[in-house]
């Protein structure tokens, strides 16, 4: 089997001749034996399964391995200042938003605009109801601005994505007509 390897990786292969690839685990860490020149970790595969690897010029095996994930600090949420808006705290699936904006987006306007709807929402929130852009204060699904003019689609707008999508939809059909013709003009503005 032929395994791709950058110039640094075979410089470490020829340095440490005992590495086995098809051996090696994912944090796996090699060290030379003068224990101060660099440090190998093997971090995982990339996408096509071909080993990936850290390494540290001038580290010893030390500092290669990992370091403790520090313990969390209880923090005085009183002290903190209170949020601009108060959103319910469920948590929402977005696979599950997802089947739901399908069905909605089929009865809208046909299955085949899903694709379009479906790039939009997930470039302008990630499927995440609660989405606020820090800046514009733009948010929900469909980054509503102001977050208000879902407000008709229910009082619940904050946090029912059901309500933001029936409000996307309602936005898309009115200054677009459909998902496709809101992409194309995302596609060339960065927003719809």
């Amino acid at each position: 089997m032929s395994i791709p390897i950058r110039v640094a990786l075979s410089v470490m292969i020829s340095i440490v001749p005992s590495l086995n690839i098809a051996t090696a685990r994912a944090d796996d860490t090699i060290e030379p034996p003068s224990h101060s020149a660099y440090a190998v970790t093997l971090a995982g595969a990339d996408l096509a399964g071909s080993p990936t690897f850290s390494i540290k010029i001038g580290a010893s095996l030390e500092d290669s391995k990992p370091k403790p994930t520090p313990t969390p600090v209880e923090v005085d949420k009183t002290a903190q200042i209170a949020p601009q808006r108060q959103v319910a705290s469920q948590q929402y699936d977005p696979s599950s938003i997802q089947g739901i904006a399908r069905q909605l987006v089929d009865q809208a306007w046909g299955d085949d605009q899903w694709d379009a709807f479906s790039w939009i929402v997930n470039d302008e929130s990630g499927w995440n109801p609660t989405a606020e852009e820090p800046s514009s204060h733009a948010y929900g699904l469909g980054q509503a601005l102001p977050a208000s003019k879902m407000r008709g689609f229910g009082d619940d707008y904050l946090s029912n994505p059901v309500t933001q999508l029936r409000w996307m939809i309602s936005y898309i059909k009115d200054r677009y007509g459909n998902p496709a013709a809101a992409f194309s003009f995302h596609l060339a503005n960065h927003w719809y």
